[in-house]
């Protein structure tokens, strides 16, 4: 399925969106893709989803956003990549889930935001990465979690943070890592934790801060690592 266009993608709809195709969703263009419904965007295809524009990509629903494809979901646009949903964000592919654009990641749902991909969670942006849910962050993949942005990295979730990967979980911005849940904030891979920012680490929860990795746990950062919560686990 491919869409290409001059200017915009305006999709506007009572219910649902639902794509499904059998190799490629493939989106290009000028201006800005806009979805907005009711209820569910939903989209199901064997090989990948590509998102290309200049400016911003915007997903209002009033329920979830949820994409299943077998290799990849890649996403890339000139502006800001905002998500905002009522209930659920659900990506699952085979292989990589790539975001790359020029300002802000935004997303905000009411309840979970949930990753589940075969090789890598790549996220890039010139400002800032911002998610805020209601319920948990989940994210798991096979080999690594690369979040690089020029501002800062914020999570906001009422109930748990948890990244599982099987190699390392690498963190790069220019100002602060923050990091705010009611539970427990969960980080297991199977190598290294790297965390690099110009100003601050700060980390609030309401239970447990839990990192496993078989290698290392670095932590660089300009100004202060600041932690709180009621119990700790390393």
């Amino acid at each position: 399925m491919n869409t290409n266009c001059v200017h915009d993608v305006n999709t506007n709809c009572v219910h649902d969106v639902n794509t499904n195709c059998g190799h490629d969703v493939n989106t290009n263009c000028v201006h800005d893709v806009n979805t907005n419904c009711g209820h569910d965007v939903n989209t199901n295809c064997v090989h990948d989803v590509n998102t290309n524009c200049g400016h911003d990509v915007n997903t209002n629903c009033g329920h979830g956003v949820n994409t299943n494809c077998g290799h990849g979901v890649n996403t890339n646009c000139g502006h800001d990549f905002n998500t905002n949903c009522g209930c659920d964000v659900n990506t699952n592919c085979g292989h990589d889930v790539n975001t790359n654009c020029g300002h802000d990641v935004n997303t905000n749902c009411g309840h979970g935001v949930n990753t589940n991909c075969g090789h890598g969670v790549n996220t890039n942006c010139g400002h800032g990465v911002n998610t805020n849910c209601g319920h948990d962050f989940n994210t798991n993949c096979g080999r690594d979690v690369n979040t690089n942005c020029g501002h800062d990295f914020n999570t906001n979730c009422g109930h748990y943070v948890n990244t599982n990967c099987g190699r390392d979980v690498n963190t790069n911005c220019g100002h602060d890592v923050d990091t705010n849940c009611g539970h427990d904030v969960d980080t297991n891979c199977g190598r290294d934790v790297n965390t690099n920012c110009g100003h601050d680490v700060d980390t609030n929860c309401g239970h447990d801060v839990d990192t496993n990795c078989g290698h290392d746990v670095d932590t660089n950062c300009g100004h202060d690592v600041n932690t709180y919560f009621l119990y700790f686990h390393s």
